[in-house]
């Protein structure tokens, strides 16, 4: 049994599990590391 109120949880743990799947069967990859801390300080730096 689930909370069907948190039922957008499932859609991202489904999405997640399909990226997991495509960067271990090598048909995705990772951005460069240079680009991922970039964003991370965009996100960071966001207004809110």
């Amino acid at each position: 049994m689930f909370n069907v109120a948190g039922g957008g949880n499932i859609r991202m743990i489904d999405d997640q599990a399909q990226w997991i799947r495509e960067l271990i069967a090598g048909t995705q990859v990772l951005p460069p590391e240079p680009h991922m801390r970039q964003v991370r300080v965009q996100e960071q730096n966001y207004p809110r």
